[in-house]
């Protein structure tokens, strides 16, 4: 096994770890681990009470997480591997187009936390919906990826772990 491996093996054992404790400590019985709109359920001190305000949160979460998740995917890595590496001394782009890319994305960023904080810990169905968009923008961007690589394919026969 690729050390890899084990420190993937390492984090889902520790989330497993976690959700047994809060179980333990009957967590799961509290207003955050409701579904649908709900007087407990608050944005910003706001109740979303009625499905048009749920209904619209969740598009909110839709859309966000999924521009999150592709900006994660190509600005952070542009900006590594493109702007600060000091081995290219050349980039096919203007350099004030450079810094507004920068600063709309630090200020993205920012935005995006201060609306994370209260949209991840209101409910455990909003963040239901934000683990579910994030694994399926991130999966078809992987896969993108992937069809570029090729990687080790083990025989049927090799059963080792």
């Amino acid at each position: 096994m690729q050390k890899i491996e084990y420190i993937t093996l390492t984090i889902f054992l520790w989330i497993i770890l976690i959700l047994a404790l809060l179980g333990y400590m009957d967590i799961y019985h509290s207003t955050f681990f409701r579904f649908g709109p709900s007087e407990h359920l608050l944005f910003f001190s706001t109740p979303i009470n009625t499905w048009i305000r749920y209904l619209l949160l969740c598009l909110y979460v839709i859309i966000n997480q999924t521009l999150m998740t592709i900006a994660l995917n190509v600005i952070s890595p542009w900006l590594i591997n493109t702007i600060q590496n000091i081995t290219i001394t050349v980039i096919s782009l203007q350099k004030w187009k450079i810094y507004l890319i920068s600063i709309i994305w630090t200020m993205y960023l920012w935005l995006e936390g201060l609306v994370a904080i209260r949209v991840y810990l209101s409910q455990i169905d909003i963040l239901l919906y934000v683990f579910l968009v994030n694994q399926i923008a991130s999966t078809l961007i992987l896969t993108r990826y992937l069809k570029e690589k090729s990687y080790y394919e083990p025989s049927p026969f090799d059963i080792t772990f």
